[in-house]
């Protein structure tokens, strides 16, 4: 595998299991989300993945990076 095929996969699993494993934040306590956001460098050396779950008065992010 290239790098960039190892980020891709290592990315999408992380996405899969953030939103299989905090799925109890929205059934269980009425949390709104979650919002996914992606940003990646022009260069192509960083990615980040960042979701957030909004709550009445909190909201909880959850985030991973890859260099």
């Amino acid at each position: 595998m290239k790098p960039g095929e190892i980020y891709d996969s290592k990315r999408n699993n992380f996405i899969s299991k953030t939103k299989r494993l905090f799925e109890f934040l929205i059934s269980e306590f009425d949390f709104e989300g979650p919002n996914h956001t992606f940003y990646k460098q022009p260069n192509g050396t960083i990615t980040m993945d960042k979701f957030i779950y909004g709550g009445k008065n909190r909201s909880i992010i959850i985030s991973n990076a890859y260099h």
